[in-house]
This record gives structure tokens, sequence and C-alpha cells, in this order.
């Protein structure tokens, strides 16, 4: 094993990522129970979303198939439904026609995150263009 550092980095990251059964329910139970209402942002809930998600395929190495893809959608639609339940609706119609797939809605919820992030910015730009145009 000396001579395959694959298999050194292979073990120790076995040993330093293990996960203890009671660990692994607070991860999934945070996972399944997280809600946009609970982030200032839509960034900052997508975010610690991701970091959730990537922490139960690792703590139960699973590889991404169509049974994982559903997992994390239905905790990602579960997270926006209070915060944002005209497209959820939309979103959980989608999903039951088996037209929504967890990268699509992702896609769509980060669009939404970046487009609220920028409207301050524009409102200010818009501002200080409306003050230039009324001094002159």
């Amino acid at each position: 094993m000396a001579n395959d550092p694959k298999k050194l980095y292979d073990l120790m990251v076995r040993c330093v990522t293990k996960t203890t059964k009671s660990s692994l329910f607070g991860i999934v139970k945070e996972y399944n129970n997280i809600k946009r209402k609970s982030f200032a942002t839509l960034l900052d809930f997508i975010t610690k979303h991701q970091a959730l998600k990537d922490k139960v395929n690792q703590a139960l190495k699973l590889q991404d198939t169509k049974y994982t893809d559903l997992l994390h959608l239905t905790a990602l639609i579960n997270g926006i439904k209070d915060s944002y339940p005209t497209e959820y609706m939309l979103w959980k119609d989608k999903f039951n026609s088996d037209n929504l797939t967890y990268q699509t809605l992702s896609s769509l919820l980060m669009d939404k995150a970046n487009t609220k992030a920028m409207i301050p910015a524009f409102a200010n730009i818009l501002s200080k263009v409306n003050l230039t145009k009324e001094k002159k």
C-alpha cells in the first residue's frame, strides 16, 4: 500500500469522512427539512442545499441515478414551496409529469437568485441616471 499513493489516499478519505448513523440521521433530517425562508437569500439556500446534497451522496455512497435525482429534486421542491408558492405549483406539475430534473430546477433557481441579486444594483444605477437627468 505504501507504494500506491491512490490506495493510501482512498484509505485516508474513508477514515476521515466516516459517518456515524447518528450523524447520518442528522444530515438526512436537515436535508429533508431545509427551507428557503430560513435563509437571507435564495443563493444562500441553494448553496446550503448543494452542500447537504453532496454530504448525503457521500454518506450514503449514492451514485447519480434516476432515483438519486428524484430524491434530490423532491428535497429541493419541498424546500422552496413556502417561499415561491406559484412557481412551486408549476414545478410540481412538471415534476409529476416527469418533465423536471434536479439540474433543470437548480438552474432555474440560480437564474432567479442571480436576478434577485442584480435588482438592487440596477435600481441603484437607475436612480443615479435619473438624478443626473434631473440636474440638467
